[in-house]
């Protein structure tokens, strides 16, 4: 609950982690991505309880037979874009410090 944390200073971005185009633009920066990707393949169904196929979306549990990292791909590759994106602005603010020394 944000308002109860207090956390109104965030910025919450509800999207598709595979249809996302916010990572890509470079005024974005982020401290924390939170993500709960589907981890049960489909064929996989009938092995899932059904108070759980019951109450829980079938969009938050399942995922296709033939590619099931496919979200965990998708959420390191994003990763590894943000990390390029931190690193190049800590190694500007280096090199601009050292030529103003």
């Amino acid at each position: 609950n944000v308002d109860y944390a207090d956390l109104k200073k965030l910025n919450f971005i509800n999207d598709s982690i595979l249809n996302t185009k916010i990572i890509n633009d470079s005024k974005f920066m982020f401290d924390v991505i939170v993500s709960n990707p589907p981890y049960v393949r489909n064929l996989e169904k009938q092995e899932i309880k059904k108070n759980v196929l019951e109450f829980e979306p079938h969009l938050a549990l399942f995922v296709e037979d033939d590619d099931a990292l496919i979200f965990y791909k998708k959420i390191i590759s994003i990763f590894l874009q943000l990390l390029c994106r931190i690193l190049t602005n800590i190694i500007k603010k280096i090199i601009k410090n050292q030529l103003q020394s």
